[in-house]
């Protein structure tokens, strides 16, 4: 078993409506000897400003050690997706 937790850093110019971010996914590589022996998907929810979540992943009885990269964040407040949004003339990551 695998516990994540991801921070989500306060960007927010009005404290009374701070921004978040409304998903966040990640993919976790569980690797043996350097080599992908398997892996999954985890979609964290509504994370609030200055504030964690914790995920429980499954983990996998052959990996030792895990890999976990960030394929995607979308915060409808701050108009941003990542990897990529439908862009705005400077800022490839703007979304509505």
């Amino acid at each position: 078993m695998l516990l994540l937790m991801c921070s989500c850093p306060g960007f927010s110019q009005n404290p009374a409506a701070p921004d978040r971010l409304d998903q966040v996914t990640l993919r976790v590589d569980y690797l043996k000897k350097e080599k992908v022996v398997g892996s999954e998907t985890l979609v964290l929810n509504t994370i609030p400003a200055r504030g964690t979540m914790n995920v429980q992943a499954a983990g996998n009885k052959k990996g030792k050690t895990v890999n976990v990269y960030i394929t995607g964040i979308t915060s409808r407040q701050l108009h941003f997706c990542y990897p990529s949004g439908s862009g705005k003339a400077g800022d490839p990551y703007y979304c509505n």
